[in-house]
């Protein structure tokens, strides 16, 4: 089954691990998760866009991957790990 532009399971996921992050801001979690989400879903083409038509498609894909490369590890270095018993 094919998914589309629909969130697939990734998408999924990665919404069951953002409920499970605090038990007292669940709820903030979940919106903001899904409000960012969304954002990205409109903002994207419209950015894509605009480079496609002023730096080609070559330039804009390298971006946008060094953009989600640099958060990932951002992220990954800032965010503290918790040991779940």
């Amino acid at each position: 089954m094919r998914q589309g532009a629909s969130p697939g399971p990734a998408e999924r996921l990665i919404q069951v691990h953002v409920t499970e992050l605090s038990q007292t801001a669940r709820g903030a979690a979940a919106s903001l998760h899904s409000s960012f989400f969304y954002l990205g879903q409109a903002v994207g083409p419209v950015v894509y866009g605009y480079g496609f038509a002023h730096g080609g498609p070559e330039p804009s894909i390298l971006l946008g991957a060094a953009v989600v490369m640099t958060v990932g590890v951002a992220c990954s270095r800032l965010l503290r790990h918790r040991s779940v018993y």
